[in-house]
């Protein structure tokens, strides 16, 4: 089922791409920052709740 979204999303920019190659610029442009944006706010909460993805998570009995 993955591959099929990732294969219809892929078609849909290749097909946007031949028709307006700034619009499929912009809208690659628009998945980036949206990208970004998502891993701002997972670093941010990551660094407020105080969690060290560094350190090797350990069952506490």
């Amino acid at each position: 089922m993955n591959n099929a979204i990732a294969s219809f999303i892929l078609i849909v920019l290749l097909c946007t791409l031949i028709f307006s190659p700034f619009a499929a610029l912009a809208m690659l442009m628009l998945v980036m920052f949206t990208a970004a944006l998502i891993s701002l706010v997972s670093t941010l909460t990551q660094a407020v709740l105080g969690h060290d993805s560094s350190t090797p998570q350990t069952d506490k009995k």
